[in-house]
């Protein structure tokens, strides 16, 4: 069944991707290059509405719960309006935190965030735990969104992020949700092929939005411990840290961090570097892939250790970001 799944999903991404690459242009759903975009000619957007379709679809058949599934489905259909019409950042975000609680409300096993501290009100740690994932969840959604630059990059990372998290629920006999995932991954898949190595078409918010909300949604409701949230939730760690860093630099140097730009480290190396797109896309997904197998051969060692890890991965990350990108753009970073 599992197999079954993944290829249809597959099929139906493919054939999404084909359709917004072959007429997109005739919806107005154009990506017109700028002096912050990582490409030079008009491409077609909202390819990645097979992913939507393919998420919607197998929640329907596999019987997934209301409140998981037609959250998700409104947020991605106001972002694939937003790849068509201009959207203020603030209805996003009212839009992505209402969406986020709602799915969060009607989750009952996410006990593990209510943390018994003696002399602390537990309600106060409870509504602390609950606000602190929110943030995640909408953050999450965001910073995969904001990654989303260069050809490639968001497509890699959901296939490994997605198929670690496939692992994982299939670990723990969750069959739905394993399909689920599984079928998402392959959905990245599909949609590569129109992406890569030369995009005839681009994901667009529609599917971003929806991966990023989608992995943070999992990785709460998969994790049993404050251990395996952090494990799992470092399945990303190359965007969290690429995006963090940004936003340090872009608040040093005040600049407003709703303003586009060009400062992310793998557009650096593509626009200043001269690096083809998917050199980078692939070399960030191979680094992705070393990171979720540490991780995991880590994971039965407790939060602290995993932590620690991650701060040295995050510190690596940071030194090399400076690096390259003093070389690259003989700027201050």
């Amino acid at each position: 069944m599992l197999y079954k799944f993944s290829a249809l999903s597959f099929c139906i991404a493919f054939v999404g991707a084909w359709l917004i690459a072959r007429y997109g242009s005739y919806a107005g759903l154009i990506d017109k290059p700028s002096n912050r975009s990582s490409h030079n000619t008009n491409i077609p957007k909202g390819g990645g509405v097979g992913i939507l379709v393919v998420f919607v679809f197998l929640c329907l058949i596999l019987d997934i719960m209301l409140f998981f599934w037609l959250p998700v489905f409104l947020l991605s259909f106001i972002s694939f309006l937003g790849d068509r019409f201009e959207l203020s950042a603030k209805f996003r975000l009212i839009i992505q935190f209402i969406t986020a609680g709602i799915v969060l409300y009607s989750a009952n096993d996410i006990s593990w965030i209510v943390v018994s501290i003696e002399g602390v009100d537990s309600n106060f740690i409870n509504i602390t735990g609950y606000f602190v994932i929110l943030v995640f969840i909408v953050g999450t959604t965001n910073f995969y969104n904001f990654m989303d630059g260069i050809n490639g990059i968001a497509g890699i990372t959901g296939i490994i992020a997605f198929t670690c998290l496939g692992y994982v629920s299939l670990t723990k006999d969750m069959l739905e949700i394993t399909i689920l995932l599984f079928g998402i991954s392959s959905a990245c898949l599909g949609f590569l092929f129109w992406n890569l190595p030369k995009a005839k078409v681009f994901m667009g918010d529609v599917s971003s939005i929806l991966l990023g909300f989608v992995f943070a949604i999992c990785v709460v409701l998969l994790s049993n411990s404050l251990t395996e949230f952090i494990c799992y939730a470092g399945f990303i760690l190359p965007f969290y840290a690429d995006e963090l860093l940004t936003m340090i630099e872009r608040i040093k140097h005040k600049y407003p961090l709703s303003q586009a730009h060009r400062r992310h480290l793998y557009q650096v190396l593509v626009n200043e570097g001269g690096f083809d797109h998917w050199i980078v896309s692939l070399g960030y997904g191979i680094i992705q892939l070393a990171i979720c197998v540490l991780l995991m051969s880590i994971e039965a060692k407790g939060h602290c250790f995993l932590i620690m890890i991650i701060i040295a991965i995050f510190g690596l990350f940071a030194s090399v970001n400076f690096c390259i990108k003093k070389k690259l753009t003989n700027q201050q970073i």
